[in-house]
């Protein structure tokens, strides 16, 4: 399996660690499937908080592999929202780069 380097992520509750990683490692299996060779992958998150409870979570993740970097960027006020929007257009990017959809094939 990668190795995820996270940045930002200490801010975080027990809770939404777990979320997190429950939801990265269903989506890095399917990531890792796809692309061989992963030399870099890094998450980063950011929080901004306006007046009030609610917090606004800004997620940016960078793919390196040895000829190719992918990335993708997702907003949300649901972290666990956010990082499901992220890790699609992750796969969308790398089926898109490298062609390997299954869509169309006979």
């Amino acid at each position: 399996m990668t190795e995820i380097q996270t940045i930002g992520f200490e801010k975080l509750s027990e809770q939404e660690m777990r979320d997190f990683e429950k939801i990265s490692e269903e989506y890095t299996n399917k990531i890792t499937r796809k692309l061989e060779n992963i030399s870099n992958f890094r998450i980063k998150l950011k929080e901004h908080q306006k007046k009030g409870p609610s917090k606004r979570y800004s997620i940016s993740a960078l793919i390196e592999t040895n000829s190719n970097s992918i990335e993708a960027k997702a907003e949300d006020w649901d972290l666990k929202k956010a990082l499901h929007i992220l890790f699609k257009k992750l796969i969308a990017e790398i089926e898109h780069k490298f062609h390997s959809s299954n869509q169309n094939r006979r």
